[in-house]
């Protein structure tokens, strides 16, 4: 069974964002290292793609680098074949350093294997800790879109200008859209943005697991999981689990549906154990019996339910 994997690998960050669903805060430890290779060498021999995201994994730069190091030695011994690394950031630090600064951490992450790039802009709402975009400064929803997107776009062109190619999510509260905003740089570095509509907002990010969002919004936002089950089994796409630091294994980034730990364990037995326990058991069984329905031609088994109500509907 192919996965890709969302490892959430540290708590800390340098921003406190009242939507948090991880409670990220500043004051949060860098995760010790010891704990964090022991999750490593029990992810699975190969990984379509691995999301390194927290917390914000480059307000510790040092913890980053050495943690890249690693899944890098691993990667050149054989030991994880990993399709792509991508990095998930607030964008924070490349908002905050100069050109030559942001390109020189760049040239450092993708020497170590970072191969794409997300800026998490969703909703506006990491306008909160920026300087000159306080939340608070903002009249509407509407205006909170529009900093937002000036935000990103001068860190998606920052990090073009580094000559990385970067992607990022908006909300569009006038469509009532989220919008993919691709950042690359064209031969002279001149940094060009190409925006795509998603689907509407509601059926494509849920937000309700945040701690602190309007109630608008929890009510109106799909389930975490319903979402990807239905992207699976309208299109071949691995299935996607969620780790955290500790190594709690996840159904769903937003901590529901937990299925085991991989610190003394490794991923392919926790999937095997779990796959006879509950609502959790039944989703990896879903997921075997998709591969099996699409080699062998046969119908598509229907989605299994999923009793979990943290996001919000299951429509």
């Amino acid at each position: 069974m192919l996965l890709d994997l969302m490892w959430s690998a540290t708590s800390n960050c340098n921003l406190r964002c009242r939507h948090c669903c991880r409670s990220a805060r500043p004051e949060r430890a860098t995760p010790h290292r010891a704990d964090i290779l022991q999750v490593l060498d029990h992810f699975p021999a190969a990984v379509g793609k691995i999301t390194l995201t927290g917390g914000e994994l480059l307000a510790d730069r040092r913890y980053a680098y050495w943690l890249l190091g690693e899944i890098s030695q691993r990667r050149a011994d054989g030991r994880l074949a990993v399709g792509e690394i991508e990095l998930q950031t607030n964008g924070k630090i490349f908002f905050d350093e100069r050109q030559d600064k942001v390109n020189a951490i760049l040239r450092r992450l993708t020497d170590l294997g970072v191969s794409a790039f997300d800026v998490s802009g969703t909703g506006g709402y990491h306008l909160e800790q920026y300087p000159g975009f306080g939340i608070g400064e903002m009249s509407s929803l509407s205006d909170l879109s529009i900093a937002s997107r000036l935000l990103v776009d001068g860190i998606g062109e920052k990090l073009a200008r580094g000559g990385v190619e970067t992607h990022a999510w908006l909300f569009d509260s006038s469509s009532g859209t989220l919008k993919f905003t691709h950042y690359s740089a064209n031969e002279r570095g001149t940094a060009l943005a190409m925006v795509r509509s998603n689907g509407r907002f509601d059926q494509v990010v849920p937000l309700g697991a945040g701690r602190d969002l309007p109630a608008h919004v929890r009510k109106t936002t799909l389930c975490n999981v319903i979402k990807i089950l239905k992207s699976m089994r309208e299109e071949e796409m691995p299935l996607t689990l969620f780790v955290d630091y500790i190594g709690d294994v996840y159904l769903c980034y937003y901590g529901a549906m937990k299925i085991g730990n991989i610190q003394n364990m490794p991923l392919e037995k926790v999937l095997q154990q779990a796959k006879y326990a509950g609502p959790a058991g039944r989703i990896i069984q879903f997921y075997e019996e998709l591969e099996k329905a699409r080699l062998g031609n046969v119908p598509l088994p229907p989605l299994p339910p999923v009793p979990c109500h943290i996001c919000g509907p299951h429509n």
